[in-house]
């Protein structure tokens, strides 16, 4: 996992991660892991993690919405695109 954060100012910087990814921490384990890209489907997440449960993933810096690919969404405003990934997200 790549490193994201900046320790020395606690700046998360999602910049640093893939597409796919933004600057999350994840707290419940015996040692948390802070500022590591995380897939963003995990940002606000609680879930199991190394046979833990309720381990909680963070993203500080937000949620990163992952690239327009097609066309049609360049006409969409950013707003109503979060709209259409945030939906599909809950499906």
């Amino acid at each position: 996992m790549t490193k994201c954060n900046d320790a020395d100012t606690e700046t998360y910087l999602n910049a640093k991660c893939n597409a796919e990814e933004s600057c999350g921490n994840w707290a419940g384990l015996t040692d948390p892991d802070l500022g590591k890209c995380i897939r963003s489907d995990y940002c606000d997440v609680v879930a199991n993690a190394d046979g833990v449960s309720d381990v909680e993933y963070e993203c500080p810096a937000g949620k990163k919405l992952p690239p327009k690919v097609a066309n049609w969404k360049d006409s969409l405003s950013e707003a109503d695109y979060k709209a259409l990934y945030d939906k599909h997200l809950a499906s």
